[in-house]
């Protein structure tokens, strides 16, 4: 009986308002879920094997020109037997309007040193691609590096730069 005299009274318009409130702030869950979950979508490529080896990366770039902007994970691992593919030895992360371009300058020596040094020493090395809209490259490069403490292995800044 206190519900009933209690919503009888209360306007229609702030029962609309307050359920466009709840919906706009359920909208805005999904959106920020969406946006943080980059990363763990690669690190899931990672534990299930969803990686291009560096080989087949060279054999499909005489094959095909095509670009597209996006960020890249360069994964390096010792002369071993791979257990665990999270248990990378190096990984280097970078993002590039053109980035299968990029990942092919790294490997021909014309990116960072460290990576070229370990393909050439005899590591094997694996590579992940993601493609993105160009606006999304910069945070998504910050959000990579941070999750995979890059910066403690072969990145030397914290990403997000404006030359790409």
């Amino acid at each position: 009986m206190f519900s009933e005299t209690l919503f009888s009274e209360v306007n229609p318009r702030y029962l609309i308002g307050a359920a466009a409130a709840v919906l706009l702030l359920f909208l805005l869950i999904l959106i920020i879920r969406r946006a943080r979950s980059l990363p763990k979508k690669i690190a899931s490529k990672i534990r299930r094997r969803k990686y291009i080896s560096m080989e087949n990366f060279l054999d499909s770039w005489h094959e095909s020109k095509e670009d597209f902007p996006g960020c890249y994970v360069i994964l390096i691992y010792d002369k071993r037997l791979i257990v665990n593919p999270m248990n990378y030895d190096d990984i280097y992360v970078g993002q590039s309007v053109n980035v299968r371009h990029r990942v092919f300058s790294h490997l021909m020596g014309h990116g960072n040193g460290n990576v070229y040094y370990g393909l050439k020493s005899g590591c094997r090395v694996y590579l992940i691609i993601c493609k993105l809209r160009r606006r999304k490259l910069n945070r998504a490069e910050k959000e990579l590096i941070d999750y995979f403490h890059a910066t403690s292995s072969l990145n030397m800044t914290r990403g997000g730069s404006a030359r790409r």
